[in-house]
């Protein structure tokens, strides 16, 4: 049981004070604080078992001191109960200067500590991670097969090329198909398609188109290559089909041009005599009999009756460019 030494307490002029100017010593100790360290306990009203849990504490004052001047309530500070984390792990905060608003964005999270841990090693900036976090800029480069984008693979997150994720939104979405045929008018070829113009092509780069044509228009090098059908200065004719109208002919296949079977008639001219001056200009370039004398005159011209036309049997037209869907 602790005593206060009752020779080092004097009666001064009697009032009633006790003169502690030779020192006080409990249970056989020398108190040394002063009355100002001794006053921190002025008013408080904490029990022995609450005071209790310094019993043993080894921190300095240095260290204690890191609660001077907060303002935490008890319910705050109880964040920590339990926490098994050490030094090390706490001092990740070590030189944080977010503010509380900052820090309350984990308010309520109910994340466990291997969601958490997503981030273990992650050496983003704030300013890159912030990209994610309702970003408006918007970069001016322009986006090229090579670059990628940030897609949720199943709950984990990777890294896709724009031309993985084309080719995968063009099988989900409805377009266009490969194999389908335009007329373009300008001299080169849109985004998406070929000039159909016989030319040899990846099998593998246009796998799509390659999986739609095949090898109807030309097998290429027989391995790696198919050819695109060459439209260039022809017309399109839609394919029989089992119909009979040009049942002569396979799919993708060309055809000549042609004039169907048709007859022009000549009428024997009615001269008299044995000349056929004055009649040059009928039937021009044709023998034709004289009537009168069954001979046969002729106007000694040479080709076709009345001749008027070039090279082939055409309509009008305009030249288009021939494109074909990859």
């Amino acid at each position: 049981m602790s005593t206060l030494r009752t020779d080092a307490i004097v009666d001064l002029a009697g009032n009633g004070k006790p003169d502690l100017s030779n020192g006080v010593q409990i249970g056989g100790v020398a108190v040394t604080s002063t009355a100002a360290e001794l006053n921190i306990l002025d008013g408080v009203t904490s029990t022995a078992a609450e005071l209790n849990i310094l019993d043993g504490v080894t921190s300095t004052a240095a260290e204690l001191n890191i609660l001077d001047g907060v303002t935490s309530t008890t319910a705050e500070l109880n964040i920590l109960d339990g926490v098994t984390s050490t030094a090390a792990e706490l001092n990740i905060l070590d030189g944080v200067t977010s503010t509380a608003a900052e820090l309350n964005i984990l308010d309520g999270v109910t994340s466990t500590a291997a969601e958490l841990n997503i981030l273990d090693g992650v050496t983003a900036t704030a300013a890159e991670i912030n990209l994610i976090d309702g970003g408006t800029a918007r970069g001016t480069t322009a986006v090229a097969d090579g670059d990628g984008f940030l897609t949720n693979d199943g709950g984990t997150m990777r890294m896709t090329k724009v031309d993985t994720l084309a080719t995968y939104i063009g099988t989900k979405i409805a377009g266009v198909p490969s194999g389908s045929v335009i007329y373009y008018a300008a001299n080169a070829a849109p985004t998406g398609f070929l000039k159909a113009n016989g030319a040899a092509i990846s099998r593998s780069t246009y796998s799509a188109l390659f999986s739609a044509i095949g090898t109807v228009f030309g097998v290429g090098d027989g391995s790696s290559t198919f050819l695109v059908p060459d439209l260039r200065g022809e017309f399109m004719r839609g394919w029989d089909d089992s119909r009979g109208i040009d049942g002569s002919r396979g799919f993708g296949s060309a055809q000549a041009d042609s004039i169907k079977d048709h007859e022009h008639r000549v009428f024997r001219a009615s001269v008299h005599g044995s000349s056929n001056t004055g009649q040059n200009d009928l039937y021009r370039g044709f023998g034709y009999n004289d009537f009168g004398t069954g001979s046969v005159a002729n106007s000694g011209r040479s080709g076709p009756m009345f001749a008027n036309g070039g090279s082939e049997t055409r309509s009008r037209n305009i030249a288009l460019l021939a494109c074909i869907k990859i």
